[in-house]
């Protein structure tokens, strides 16, 4: 036998790969603007529970139970901590202060960023009034793998990452600045500032970025 001769994966593979897949799919759970809000809304420094207790608290919806026309948003993040998403709750406080802004109206129109303008050739703006009907608190949900993925599950949501992003009506990417909890920077002996910049070099942001750019619900 040639040594090149590829090997087709068998049925059974196939099948499994694709039970995995629906299954993933099917427990896909969000959380509503509403709750979120309730939550932690008006916390300078919420504390976001797991899934775990969310879950026992009835507070995520699964995918599929959502209702009619609801808008599904998802939150690319950088984890400011090894064991937690948001230790000291400063992504979430700064989320949480911009769904706000725009849900009031107070942003009168966001436009797509000026790069982004130019390498794809198109251009989008959102007025405060479009805002204010995405972010229906009883109709808008947010993806958040921080709460909405079971820890023994994050392994294999990472490769769901292009399906769940399929779902989803649009992006935001969370970036504010701030400090991760325990890794240090080796130049400064500090422990490390996120923000933007490393957030385009973390391998699963880039991966949710590029998956954003070719897939969402609206095709």
């Amino acid at each position: 036998k040639s040594r090149n001769a590829k090997i087709a994966p068998s049925s059974s593979d196939i099948d499994t790969e694709e039970t995995v897949r629906r299954s993933s799919l099917e427990t896909m759970r969000v959380m509503s603007l509403a709750t979120l809000f309730k939550l932690y809304g008006g916390q300078r420094h919420p504390k976001i529970e797991s899934y775990e207790v969310l879950q026992e608290r009835a507070c995520l919806t699964e995918y599929r139970y959502m209702p009619h026309g609801a808008t599904v948003i998802y939150i690319s993040h950088e984890w400011a901590g090894s064991e937690h998403p948001d230790p000291r709750g400063d992504q979430m406080y700064h989320l949480l202060l911009l769904l706000e802004r725009l849900q009031r109206g107070d942003v009168s129109r966001t436009e797509m960023d000026a790069f982004h303008s130019i390498l794809y050739k198109h251009t989008h703006s959102t007025t405060a009034e479009d805002w204010k009907c995405m972010l229906d608190p009883q109709k808008t949900f947010v993806f958040y793998d921080g709460f909405c993925v079971p820890r023994e599950n994050r392994d294999e949501a990472f490769r769901m990452i292009p399906e769940f992003i399929k779902r989803c009506d649009f992006m935001i990417i969370l970036a504010p600045g701030c400090t991760h909890s325990n890794k240090m920077d080796p130049r400064t002996g500090r422990k490390m500032n996120l923000c933007f910049r490393t957030y385009r070099v973390s391998a699963r942001c880039v991966f949710e970025m590029f998956s954003s750019f070719l897939t969402t619900k609206g095709g």
